[in-house]
């Protein structure tokens, strides 16, 4: 399913890329960067797939430190790599894009090696599909997906607001923005990883019918998810500008850049409540409410918002739909939560004793 997916996105931005990079808002002197990097960066989609594919599968063995193992050999060639391909060889953006692309390729034949050598591991092997298996993979995975992609979607809509509201500053609002939009890839990036990393926990205990361990991990998740959000929560008022000076951005861009962080990151200490409770349905493998709750906040609230809120805000209107979002759907998935999540053990736990399993 990975290699095959691989194939499609590839031939997909093969032929499309360029259209893509318009609607995201690369336009005059920007398109030429932008296009030498995502051709370049297409052609190691295969090798992005596999790394993060396959180390799922190492990392539901219980060998997170394999797991971790796979992206540091990527993060760290990339780190070494670039500087070699963009000015020692005067590759440019070429260069970055080729260093991460080779980095990808690193990572993806460490997992390799992981899985098919390690006799202390579930090896790939070939053969014996069963194409039953491939709607319920499908059906798990919609969750994170449509997370990953409606951001991609919000993005192409604040873009788009904001150089339609924001006049002769079109240009510097979506600049601020971007900064703004990097900051929160290192506040979700992270988080997101840790409420998905419970999800082998979650599914084994599940699995096994143990009830209370179930209910005592998704206990610890919140708990943990609530204690990062809210030092992400300070970061972004004391620290916002240290980030921004990283883009070396100054004046009236720095200064809007903070503004937007601020705004953006207002409730994202309820949003901890969301991540928790939709990444563990999904693992629990309720993915018909977990998709409903992923696409809640985004779609159905997140979207419409940012249209309508510059109508009487002004451009700068359509970042307050972030966390408008963010609270409504903490409530939201709060209470799905609790109200269906003793009903979903029971049932499996009426399951197990029916088939005459000890519990």
């Amino acid at each position: 399913m990975l290699i095959g997916i691989s194939v499609v996105l590839t031939a997909i931005v093969a032929l499309f890329g360029d259209t893509f990079l318009r609607w995201f808002g690369a336009t005059g002197d920007l398109f030429p960067y932008a296009a030498d990097y995502l051709h370049v960066y297409n052609t190691g989609t295969f090798f992005a797939l596999m790394a993060a594919g396959l180390n799922c599968f190492i990392i539901a063995q219980g060998r997170a430190g394999l797991g971790m193992l796979t992206s540091v050999i990527g993060a760290v060639s990339n780190i070494a790599l670039d500087p070699l391909f963009i000015f020692t060889f005067g590759m440019g953006v070429k260069g970055a894009a080729l260093a991460t692309v080779l980095s990808q390729l690193f990572s993806a034949l460490f997992a390799l090696c992981v899985l098919f050598f390690r006799k202390d591991m579930v090896r790939i092997s070939f053969g014996s599909y069963n194409g039953k298996s491939i709607p319920k993979i499908l059906a798990l995975g919609v969750s994170p997906f449509l997370i990953i992609a409606t951001d991609s979607v919000m993005l192409l809509a604040l873009n788009s607001v904001l150089a339609s509201y924001g006049g002769q500053q079109a240009g510097i609002y979506i600049s601020a923005s971007t900064i703004m939009l990097s900051f929160m890839q290192v506040v979700t990036l992270p988080f997101g990883g840790i409420t998905s990393g419970t999800q082998p926990l979650l599914g084994f205990n599940y699995g096994a019918g143990k009830i209370d361990r179930v209910k005592k991990g998704e206990t610890v998740i919140v708990v943990c998810s609530l204690i990062y959000t809210t030092a992400m929560f300070v970061f972004a008022r004391l620290g916002a500008g240290l980030f921004v000076a990283l883009f070396n951005a100054s004046g009236q861009l720095a200064r809007l850049s903070v503004e937007f962080i601020a705004i953006y990151t207002s409730m994202i200490i309820p949003l901890a409540l969301q991540y928790a409770f939709v990444d563990g349905l999904t693992g629990l493998g309720i993915a018909r409410i977990a998709v409903v709750l992923s696409m809640l906040r985004k779609i159905a609230v997140m979207l419409p918002l940012t249209f309508i809120f510059p109508l009487f805000l002004g451009a700068e209107g359509a970042l307050y739909a972030e966390p408008v979002a963010d609270a409504l759907s903490a409530v939201v998935s709060t209470v799905v939560y609790l109200v269906t999540i003793n009903k979903i053990l029971e049932k499996r736990k009426n399951a197990l004793l029916q088939s005459g399993r000890t519990l």
